[in-house]
This record gives C-alpha cells, sequence and structure tokens, in this order.
C-alpha cells in the first residue's frame, strides 16, 4: 500500500495538480510560472531591478525606470545636463594640474557664460535633476566641492602673485551665491596653503525628518616650479543620514509623493546661484529675472 501511494504522488498526473493554480484564477497565455520573478505584481513606485529594466526594452526607456526621473531622456534638460557635465568634468581635470592657468580660465569662462545663458529656463530644475543623477553623478556636494577648488587655485595664483591670474575670471561674490556661507578657513585665506582642505555639504533642501550630510576633502598638489600654481583634487570622505524614523519606511513614503509637488524640489531651480547651481543663502534676496525675460517670457522648453 506505501508503494502504491508513493507511486501515485509521483505520477505525471499528480505533479500537474500541484502545479495548477487554483480555482477562479486564470493565466494569462505568456504568463511566467509560479514563482518567477516579475514586474506585474511590484507595488506602486518601486523600480525595475537591473535584469528587469533590460528587459523592459532596452534604451531610453529602461534608463528612465531605472533613474526615476521626472524629464525623459533626449529631452532638451537632458541635453543641457549634458552640456554643463562636460563643462564641470573639464574644469576638474584641468584644476587637478599644477600651473594650469590657462586652461582653468578657459574653461570656467565657459561655464559662466553657460551659466548666465540658461540660469532662467524653465526646465532647469530637470537640469539640476540630470545632473545629480547616476548618469552624470554631480550632486550638489560635489559642485560646492568644485566651487571650493575653483577659489583656492585661484588664492594660489594670486598669493603668488604670477601674472597669470589675470587669466582667471574672479570667483563669485558672496551677492553671486546668494549669501551662502563659505568656510571660515576659505574667507581667511589660510586653506590655500594647506595640504588638505576638509569639506562638508549638508542637504538642505530635503525632507525635515532627514538631514544628509557629505564630506569631502580637497588635496593640494604641489607645483613642481618654485612660485607657481597648485592643483587640487577632490576626493569623497563618505556621507551619513540623521533620521529618527525607520529609513526604509521613510523611503516607501517618499515614493508615494508626487515629485512635481514636492516642497523639497520645487524651488530648488529658482534658488541655484552661481555657476556651480548651488542653494543660496538663507538671507539671499528674491531673485528675479531680467527686465527683458520678465516682459517676454520665452517658449517653455519642459519637454
Amino acid at each position: 500500500a506505501s508503494s502504491a501511494v508513493r507511486l501515485k504522488h509521483q505520477s505525471p498526473v499528480c505533479r500537474a495538480r500541484r502545479r495548477a493554480p487554483p480555482r477562479g484564477r486564470r493565466v494569462p497565455p505568456g504568463a511566467p510560472p509560479a514563482g518567477a520573478s516579475s514586474g506585474a505584481g511590484r507595488a506602486m513606485g518601486q523600480s525595475l531591478t537591473a535584469e528587469e529594466a533590460r528587459g523592459v526594452g532596452g534604451g531610453l526607456a529602461a534608463q528612465q525606470q531605472q533613474q526615476n526621473l521626472v524629464l525623459p531622456l533626449g529631452s532638451a534638460a537632458h541635453m543641457k545636463a549634458r552640456e554643463v557635465f562636460d563643462l564641470y568634468a573639464e574644469l576638474e581635470r584641468c584644476l587637478a594640474v599644477p600651473d594650469n592657468v590657462k586652461p582653468v580660465g578657459k574653461v570656467y569662462t565657459s561655464l559662466l557664460a553657460w551659466q548666465r545663458a540658461h540660469e532662467w529656463d524653465s526646465d532647469l530644475g530637470g537640469v539640476l535633476e540630470f545632473v545629480a543623477s547616476s548618469l552624470f553623478d554631480y550632486p550638489s556636494w560635489k559642485r560646492q566641492a568644485m566651487e571650493e577648488c575653483y577659489r583656492l587655485f585661484y588664492d594660489d595664483a594670486a598669493r603668488q602673485g604670477t601674472r597669470a591670474v589675470e587669466q582667471l575670471p574672479e570667483p563669485p561674490t558672496s551677492e553671486e551665491i546668494g549669501f551662502r556661507t563659505l568656510n571660515e578657513a576659505l574667507l581667511s585665506g589660510k586653506a590655500a596653503s594647506m595640504s588638505v582642505f576638509p569639506g562638508s555639504y549638508e542637504d538642505r533642501n530635503g525632507c525635515a525628518l532627514s538631514k544628509r550630510r557629505w564630506e569631502y576633502q580637497i588635496e593640494r598638489v604641489p607645483s613642481a616650479v618654485p612660485g607657481g600654481v597648485s592643483g587640487r583634487l577632490i576626493h569623497s570622505a563618505g556621507h551619513h543620514q540623521d533620521c529618527p524614523i525607520n529609513v526604509s519606511l521613510m523611503r516607501r513614503m517618499a515614493c508615494q509623493l508626487p515629485v512635481d509637488g514636492c516642497c523639497a524640489t520645487r524651488d530648488s531651480a529658482r534658488r541655484a546661484r552661481g555657476p556651480f547651481l548651488l542653494p543660496e543663502g538663507s538671507r539671499a534676496m528674491p531673485k528675479r529675472p531680467p527686465p527683458a525675460l520678465s516682459a517676454f517670457p520665452g517658449p517653455d522648453t519642459r519637454y
């Protein structure tokens, strides 16, 4: 009797019955077998895995879902983000080389021209989103480190008394960056001679329940020429997040919030100041467009 029961459970008919779906549920043709991974049962707001994103059809659509971006890839904001990213990357490369005064001045001049041409664009918020995403990986903390790198490079050139400093545009004034608080070492002039300059950036635009802080270091690369201008290198020193509630709960809450209406991102473009598009300080006056732009607004290039 026991062998008969064992043969019965091993028969193909019984195995098929065990795998069959419950009554009342229809399995559509071509559906994956039970237990297989599929994006159809994914909770709202949960992003695709890398394997699933590649299977969605590839190209821009898959990358769009992976990055969770508001504006589509290939849009005008995406192209502008590529332009400013190329300027940031080239400036970072030039600043790392000692005595590289003329190339640094040329790239920084181009960056100033880009900022003045696009600071009032209606899709600047989308540009900042693309620049900070993993597509380009230039978040706010790194742009602040780049601004400080240029200040240190300029101060070193001015302190050495080299005539090449005339080829470097002056760093942005306190008013031009919206009276944002600067590191005390930068204001005192001591930072230019430091071998390693520590810096930090705190995200003040995020949720009040979750504060994020990034640490970084700017390394001084001495010049081989006496009286030369030192180069500067940026090194990430990690980041931490202070959150009084569970992180996973915070992420689930964030997935349900509409990004366009979030107070953390709504005013980021309006508050961006200077060539590195960093948030203004608390004492900044309201930013107003030039009279020509306010009287004749251009077309919306958001899409």
